[in-house]
């Protein structure tokens, strides 16, 4: 199987460089590796340029879409498989031979691998729940963890995640209603809709990336701008997935509600502010979760124009069938998906 590597990034030249330099080292050499650069100045250009074959595409939208920009990077892909890091996440030598192992089983539809976060303890915790959505519609994480063994998962993580190339053209892609620089929540949504084609999600432990976080161009990981995004494109997810009949959305708020009340209450002082850029990035998901579900209902493919371009991109390499046939689209208003 051949892998495209893409490496979306956005101001940290000095990442890429390194980013680079491991994707070369392979054991087993990549078969293309793609750096989709979302800032104006394009200090990757001449990085990407040092290293043969590689192919650098400027995304003029990228600024605050990671998500666009892993699409822009898919329409320029030509492997079979289609891997994502980020420019701060830096591949072991064997990562391109592990993480093609488990699509040997045809049902294996995604494939994702640890990201080392250098937290004391990440290698053994929670490989109970490695990449679970809990019945509370919280995403788990634990991708640091060693399980010893491939595992099935329901979701992958960002920084080190892949597909089968047919299955992303069959669904058009990533879904661009998850804005942000980093914690987008459009891999969990990917994830959820190759679920629902029949697909297993598979999380192989020896399939490594170092993901040391490097310096932003734009705020701090953690601040308030963030965790508004991540609160609002969590709650997105959930009621975009689900639906508004569905009782999990509202279970999911509820619980957001109180844990968020009782962090307010516990720690008054300074996190008045935090509490109200949490609530509002969770109504404000909340809303638009179900705008997106009353737009498409349960189809899933994305059926705007970078959708198109992504299912004709890959329609002549569809070698298979899907594991089960997509749901009939419903009549929707043609706009943007970015709203």
């Amino acid at each position: 199987m051949k892998v495209s590597l893409i490496i979306v990034t956005l101001g940290r030249p000095l990442a890429v460089e390194r980013c680079l330099k491991q994707a070369h080292q392979q054991t087993e050499p990549i078969h293309q590796i793609i750096v989709v650069d979302g800032d104006d100045n394009e200090e990757a250009r001449p990085i990407a340029a040092r290293y043969p074959g590689v192919v650098y595409v400027r995304n003029p939208n990228g600024f605050g879409r990671m998500t666009g920009s892993r699409n822009v990077g898919l329409l320029h892909a030509t492997g079979d498989i289609i891997a994502y890091i980020d420019d701060d996440a830096y591949v072991h030598l064997d990562y391109n031979r592990e993480i093609i192992k488990p699509y040997a089983d045809p049902k294996v539809g995604a494939v994702g691998g640890r990201a080392l976060n250098g937290v004391p303890g990440e290698e053994v915790t929670g490989a109970d729940k490695v990449g679970r959505f809990s019945s509370s519609g919280n995403v788990e994480g634990y991708f640091g963890v060693d399980t010893g063994e491939i595992v099935e998962v329901d979701h992958l993580i960002g920084c080190n995640m892949s597909f089968r190339a047919d299955i992303l053209g069959e669904l058009g892609g990533f879904h661009e209603y998850y804005p942000g620089f980093c914690s987008t929540y459009e891999e969990a949504d990917l994830c959820m809709r190759i679920k629902k084609l029949g697909y297993r999600i598979m999380f192989n432990p020896k399939a490594v990336v170092d993901h040391e976080g490097a310096p932003r161009k734009v705020g701090k990981r953690f601040d308030a701008p963030y965790f508004f995004r991540v609160t609002r494109n969590h709650s997105t997810l959930v009621m975009r997935n689900n639906g508004p009949l569905n009782p999990l959305p509202w279970k999911f708020l509820a619980m957001m509600i109180g844990t968020q009340t009782l962090k307010l209450a516990r720690k008054l002082a300074g996190e008045t502010s935090r509490w109200a850029t949490g609530q509002a990035g969770l109504w404000v998901g909340f809303g638009g979760g179900i705008y997106q579900y009353w737009r498409q209902g349960r189809d899933l493919r994305r059926r705007d124009e970078m959708g198109r371009k992504i299912m004709a991109r890959f329609a002549k390499n569809t070698t298979r069938p899907a594991a089960e046939p997509l749901p009939a689209p419903r009549p929707q208003p043609a706009t943007s998906e970015t709203s």
